[in-house]
Order: C-alpha cells, then structure tokens, then sequence
C-alpha cells in the first residue's frame, strides 16, 4: 500500500512538473475505474536518442570499415574535375572526392558500410556511363560520425 501510494505521489509530482509547451497531455482510465492524466514530454524521446548515439559513439572504434565507388583514375587533373562536374548535375546529394596519390587523380563516391550497398549503387552509375567506364569498389574507412549522421542525422 505504501508502495503505490509513493508511486502515485511521485508521478504526480513528475508530471506537474515537466514544461507544458513542450508536452502533449492524455488521458488514461485503467479497468473503467482509475483515470489519471499521462503527459507524454518531448525532450524524453530527444533525450534517449541522444543516449542511443551516445552508446554507438562508445561501442563503436572511432573508424569502420566501408566501401567507395572509385569511377575514374588518371593523371590528367581537368578529366578527373570534368567527370565529377558531370556526375554532380545528375546526383547531387552523393558525396564525392577527388583525391590525389601521386601520379593519379582519383574520383570516389558515396560511402557504404557493406559492399552490397556499394555494388547497388554502382550498377545505378554503370547505367549513368553506358558502361564505359570500370567502376571499382575500393574498401576504405568510415568515421564513426558519418555513420551516425547517415542513421540518425546529426553527431
């Protein structure tokens, strides 16, 4: 009894103290006997998302394995630029890079934590370039902040 009388007192207490701008209130009737209001916060639900992130950021090392599309690889600087110009009039969301390792240019897009996913997406650039050019999946490292911004949006 004294039990469920420090229940009940506790979250009274609780709900009438939680910010009403930020909070939905409903009405719950337990049996057709016992009615009380429920007050369903916000900030709760942004507060266990932020624990969820919080977790994967200390279970995961700070970089995972992933894959990237390597499109093309040449010494010629201005090819390499003019691809990437016409692979971002059609996809612009994609994230792409060119990075330099002496003495090729190399044009890499997306990332994709399984080559799967990878191999999807290539078929879909395949289809872009008539097939003329070798798309290769090339592994590589993921911070573990993409990952998280890539599931939930935000670091």
């Amino acid at each position: 009894m004294k039990l469920s009388l420090f229940f009940i007192l506790f979250f009274s207490v609780l709900l009438n103290a939680q910010d009403k701008k930020n909070s939905t209130a409903q009405f719950l009737t337990i049996a057709n006997t016992v009615s009380f209001k429920v007050i369903a916060d916000h900030r709760i639900d942004s507060f266990y998302r932020d624990l969820q992130i919080l977790q994967i950021k200390n279970t995961f090392p700070q970089q995972i394995p992933a894959y990237q599309l390597q499109i093309v690889s040449t010494k010629n600087r201005l090819e390499a630029m003019r691809v990437k110009k016409d692979l971002e009039d059609v996809m612009s969301q994609t994230p792409n890079e060119i990075v330099f390792k002496e003495p090729y240019y190399k044009l890499r897009v997306g990332l994709y934590r399984t080559s799967d996913d990878a191999e999807v997406f290539r078929q879909k650039l395949n289809l872009f370039f008539d097939n003329k050019r070798a798309i290769v999946i090339i592994p590589n490292l993921m911070d573990t902040d993409a990952y998280l911004l890539t599931f939930f949006g935000k670091k």
